[in-house]
């Protein structure tokens, strides 16, 4: 087998920014009741969520629901409206519902969705999303959310009716709202917020914190608040994560969801916001940072206890960390461990063999980390661009109904450098069939034959450009 150099970079393909340097080797909650239920949303093309929020009337309540719906849930057709080629159109049809216990709709929001593009998506395009959000302001209790989705265009559609959400006045005194999940303010001084609008859940890397409305007594010095995060790991063996924290930015006002008031909604990509009031009658926005970035994927459960003059709230809040778009070599640890024979050492790669599983897996994640570029998120770019490549050499590499392409030549190489700048197939008579892949930044090139005739193409020369 032909060898290859000791040191190789990978980089990501969206950036020029080279990561790092690899060594390869050689080749040879109030309480838990003022919130919602998590539902059981996966990463699905549609996510929602209701929260219950204080309202500027103090003798009622407001449920605001973000929603999120991946574009490719709508069929692309041409618009039969136009005579343009390049004139093409999704069309679908929201509902939203809250019921009452008789199951009586006491609020309703319909809303039409057109979706305009000059071609039909093609699969490999990366797939935008139409977010949005209505409020409803409503006498306290208990209701049930309804959200119908339907595409217009087929017989797809998306019924869910399982999320119940409890609505009520402030406390005359000291009280605080259920949170809503946002993005860290990009200064102090703002006076909005974008909420992640992931359901219920958060995705693994993400920045954020929770949002909160406090109604403080007129007399108030002020509140604190304090609290305790713990993460179980969908990876056992990495044991539980736990952080503690209080600090807070605290904004005179109330929150107020800036909801759309358009019937037809006709852009993807938009954001979920908040924007704060001016100061009135003992309303305070509370901003809490979470160290959201640091956690792995798996079941977090968040306490948070708020102190204004000697009265104590404490909020109970559990959520799950999602891993949008893992590479799927991850979630096969045997296959994952076996994928670093490319760049571990003979001794590293022996103590993945002779540990236990458990131990196995902290080792892997330890030899990860050694190479993170951004050891202050647990998301590991580094990892994940090289799984994302081992998942495509499985793709496109591997031999008859095997799962070994990160294991054969090309996607050895593919792995290690990524995608050539040119490809080139060379099928001439009385000769085995070859590639030449060119890599113009590394100034080499790499030939590969084909000697049985099988697929199997392996590596025979390595050139310099």
């Amino acid at each position: 087998m032909i060898k290859i150099r000791r040191f190789f970079t990978i980089s990501i393909c969206s950036s020029v920014v080279v990561l790092c340097l690899l060594p390869a080797r050689q080749a040879g909650a109030q309480t838990e009741r003022q919130r919602p239920t998590p539902p059981a949303q996966r990463l699905s093309t549609i996510s929602f969520e209701a929260i219950p929020f204080f309202s500027p009337d103090t003798t009622g309540g407001i449920v605001n629901i973000h929603y999120r719906i991946r574009e490719d849930f709508f069929v692309v057709l041409r618009n039969i409206e136009s005579i343009r080629p390049d004139d093409f159109l999704a069309r679908g049809e929201m509902l939203i519902e809250l019921l009452n216990n008789d199951d009586v709709s006491v609020a309703r929001h319909l809303r039409t969705i057109r979706l305009r593009k000059t071609r039909i998506p093609q699969e490999q395009d990366s797939t935008a999303d139409v977010q949005g959000s209505v409020s409803f302001a409503i006498p306290p209790g208990t209701y049930t959310v309804f959200l119908n989705v339907e595409d217009r265009q087929s017989e797809r559609s998306f019924t869910n009716r399982t999320q119940k959400v409890t609505t009520r006045s402030p406390l005359t005194g000291f009280d605080v709202s259920a949170p809503v999940f946002v993005e860290h303010p990009k200064s102090p001084a703002d006076r909005s917020f974008t909420a992640l609008n992931r359901g219920t859940d958060v995705y693994f890397g993400e920045r954020g914190g929770h949002l909160y409305a406090v109604h403080l007594p007129s007399s108030s010095s002020g509140v604190l608040a304090t609290y305790t995060l713990t993460l179980e790991p969908e990876q056992s063996a990495l044991g539980i994560q736990e952080f503690k924290g209080d600090s807070l930015l605290p904004i005179p006002g109330l929150a107020v969801l800036t909801a759309s008031v358009d019937d037809t909604l006709s852009a993807s990509s938009g954001d979920v916001r908040y924007a704060i009031t001016n100061p009135s009658n003992g309303w305070t926005t509370v901003f809490l940072p979470l160290p959201l970035e640091q956690l792995m994927p798996g079941i977090a459960r968040l306490s948070v206890t708020f102190k204004a003059d000697g009265v104590e709230r404490t909020l109970d809040h559990t959520f799950r960390v999602l891993w949008l778009n893992q590479p799927a070599a991850l979630r096969n640890m045997d296959l994952a461990i076996d994928a670093l024979y490319h760049i571990a050492s003979e001794e590293e790669m022996g103590t993945f063999r002779t540990f236990s599983q458990s131990r196995s897996i902290q080792r892997f994640f330890e030899f990860w980390r050694k190479k993170d570029p951004d050891t202050t998120t647990a998301y590991n770019e580094l990892m994940v661009e090289y799984y994302r490549r081992v998942d495509n050499s499985i793709r496109q590499y591997s031999l008859g109904n095997e799962t070994n392409g990160y294991k054969t030549d090309r996607g050895r190489i593919y792995i290690l450098y990524g995608t050539p700048t040119d490809t080139r197939r060379l099928l001439t008579p009385n000769r085995f069939p070859r590639e030449v892949w060119t890599y113009v930044s590394l100034k080499r090139r790499f030939i590969f034959e084909d000697q049985r005739r099988s697929g199997d193409y392996r590596l025979i020369a390595v050139e310099n450009l």
